[in-house]
């Protein structure tokens, strides 16, 4: 899953740094179809991502980037496996 998708290209920096103000939490992206933060919504799909993980990478307590993680099925997360991601 995801070869294909990853290769669509680089959503814009502009983009990127805009969605780093603000939140330092595990955002949890369950409607990829509807989340402005997904960018290539039918290729994700299509590759079988039915879920996104935006967790926060932090240094000196600043959010200096995100790594996203891809999901095949959608789950729930507990508040202690939320906590433990960032």
């Amino acid at each position: 899953m995801g070869e294909w998708y990853l290769k669509k290209g680089p959503v814009s920096t502009q983009k990127i740094l805009s969605d780093l103000k603000g939140t330092d939490q595990v955002v949890v992206i369950e409607d990829i179809w509807h989340d402005p933060r997904v960018q290539y919504r039918k290729e994700a799909w299509d590759e079988g991502i039915r879920m996104m993980l935006d967790v926060p990478l932090t240094l000196d307590d600043r959010v200096v980037g995100r790594l996203r993680i891809y999901l095949g099925e959608p789950r729930e997360f507990t508040d202690e496996e939320r906590s433990s991601m960032v």
